[in-house]
C-alpha cells in the first residue's frame, strides 16, 4: 500500500485525526486546511497546517505509533519512529483492531515564563466515535533548554523509561577569548552566543518520555521550576513527572512553543566551575 492508503486506513480505524485540503482565495493564492475529527484546541489547528500531508506528518507518525501498540508491537521501552517498516506494512494487511485509546496532545509553552507543559485529552467513546469534548486535563510549571536547545515543532512520544542515564553536551557560554582558546569540537555559537560544550552525565533520571532526538519529557531536581535551565530537555519536579508518566503514552503528540527571549534570567552566563557545581549537587539529590 502506499502511504497516502496507509493514512486512509488508519484515519478509518481512528488513529490518524487530520485530514488536509485547500482552497483558492480571491486573489489567486492557494490555501491549506487542516480538518480535524477530534476536538483541539485553537493553537494545534494553527500549527498542524504547517505540518504538511506527507509521511512525515506527526498527526500521521502518532497514528502508526498508537497503530503498533494496539497490534502490540512495541514491548517496554522500545523506540518506535514512526515509520512504515516492512513489519508495520504486513501488521497493516487486512482487517486491524480500532483505535482503544484516546487522543492526548501536549503543549509545552517557552513564553511567557513561567514555562509551562499542558496535557489536552478527547476522550475516545465506544472505540469508534469521540466526544468532541475535548479538555485540559494537567498542567505543570516545567523547564526547558538554556539558548533555545528545545526548539519549537511537534514530534510524536517514541520511547518511555520509568528510569535511565543520559549522557549529553551541555552549553556553557563564554567571552571571545575563551571562545578562541577551545578546541573546534568543544565549542559552537548558540543563540548568538559562544558556548562551550561541557560534557555531563545525569544519572538515575526518571520518568522519561522521549519526543525528539534524545529530547524528553522528565523529572530532573532543581530549586525553581519555570525558566530555561536544561540542556535540551522538559523538566518536571518530581510529583508533577510521575503523573505525566502516568498520563501519557506511544505516539502521544508533543508540541513546543514560544518564541525563545534573551532575558536576565535566560541569558546570564554559567562559568564551568558553577555549572560541574550544579550538576555534582544535582547528581547528589537524586542518588
Amino acid at each position: 500500500m502506499s502511504w497516502q492508503a496507509i493514512w486512509r486506513k488508519l484515519a478509518h480505524y481512528g488513529y490518524v485525526h487530520v485530514t488536509y485540503g485547500t482552497y483558492l482565495t480571491r486573489d489567486g493564492r492557494v490555501i491549506q486546511i487542516a480538518d480535524w475529527d477530534v476536538a483541539v484546541p485553537k493553537i494545534l489547528r494553527r500549527l498542524s497546517r504547517n505540518w504538511g500531508y506527507s509521511p512525515w506528518n506527526p498527526e500521521f507518525r502518532s497514528g502508526l505509533i498508537q497503530f503498533e501498540r494496539a497490534d502490540h508491537l512495541i514491548r517496554p521501552g522500545d523506540q518506535c519512529r514512526g515509520r512504515l517498516t516492512a513489519r508495520v506494512r504486513r501488521a497493516l494487511r487486512g482487517n486491524i483492531p480500532f483505535n482503544p485509546y484516546p487522543f492526548q496532545w501536549v503543549e509545552v509553552e517557552k513564553w511567557p515564563h513561567p514555562e509551562q507543559l499542558r496535557i489536552w485529552r478527547d476522550r475516545l467513546v465506544s472505540g469508534q466515535q469521540f466526544s468532541y469534548h475535548g479538555r485540559w486535563i494537567f498542567r505543570s510549571i516545567v523547564n526547558t533548554g538554556v539558548l533555545h536547545t528545545t526548539p519549537d515543532g511537534t514530534w510524536p512520544i517514541y520511547q518511555r523509561l520509568p528510569s535511565t542515564t543520559m549522557i549529553g553536551t551541555y552549553p556553557v557560554t563564554v567571552d571571545t577569548q575563551e571562545y578562541r582558546q577551545l578546541a573546534p569540537k568543544m565549542r559552537a555559537v548558540v543563540a548568538g552566543r559562544y558556548v562551550y560544550w561541557q560534557h555531563y552525565i545525569a544519572h538515575n533520571v526518571r520518568y522519561v518520555n522521549y519526543f525528539y532526538d534524545g529530547r524528553a519529557i522528565h523529572f530532573y531536581p532543581r530549586k525553581g521550576y519555570g525558566w530555561p535551565q536544561s540542556a535540551g530537555c522538559v523538566e518536571e519536579p518530581l510529583a508533577e513527572a510521575k503523573k505525566v508518566y502516568g498520563l501519557l503514552n506511544y505516539g502521544d503528540l508533543v508540541s513546543v512553543v514560544g518564541h525563545y527571549r534573551i532575558t536576565a534570567t535566560t541569558g546570564h552566563s554559567l562559568t564551568r566551575r558553577t555549572l560541574l557545581a550544579m550538576i555534582q549537587k544535582s547528581i547528589a539529590n537524586t542518588a
